[in-house]
């Protein structure tokens, strides 16, 4: 699993076609195998951290953004 913190990095995932403002996280996760994945939202569901899953980010409707959690 990789961690993503650091603001000027991970402000490419806080937008989309959508032109929605203001998406916001903790940190940005990427998994790597599938085992990453189930661990991490085990881990995430155990604490309440809510989840948002993002593809490309090309949508229109800011679907894939996330306004807090992870």
């Amino acid at each position: 699993m990789i961690i993503k913190k650091d603001q000027d990095i991970t402000k490419n995932y806080f937008e989309d076609n959508s032109g929605v403002r203001g998406s916001n996280t903790d940190f940005v996760a990427i998994a790597e195998t599938e085992d990453d994945i189930q661990k991490f939202l085990a881990q995430m569901s155990k604490s309440s951290t809510p989840v948002t899953i993002v593809g490309a980010l090309t949508g229109n409707t800011a679907s894939g953004l996330a306004f807090g959690g992870v």
